[in-house]
């Protein structure tokens, strides 16, 4: 496929420690590695999760297989962008 998304899941307690906090990222990592898989090269990859915790977020950036090059990403606010939080990133494979 020329395009593939990762919606990953996100922990549902950004305000404190969560069991199931390690357990998410590390199914967002596993996610991003399948969603890569299937990526053709000049296909891009999308990872997006409603977080704006940086575990899930922009320390995901290196889960990123080699051959693929970044196009960007960015994190939404609800006080800047009016809306919900978001982290979104992409890639082209090479």
């Amino acid at each position: 496929r020329r395009r593939r998304l990762c919606r990953a899941p996100r922990t549902s307690c950004p305000c404190g420690p969560c069991s199931s906090f390690s357990r998410t990222v590390v199914t967002q990592r596993a996610l991003i590695a399948q969603g890569a898989a299937l990526v053709r090269p000049g296909g891009r990859l999308v990872f997006a999760t409603c977080s704006v915790l940086h575990d899930e977020g922009e320390a995901q950036l290196d889960a990123i297989p080699a051959g693929f090059v970044p196009c960007g990403h960015e994190t939404l606010l609800p006080h800047v962008h009016g809306t919900d939080g978001f982290f979104l990133a992409s890639w082209t494979r090479a």
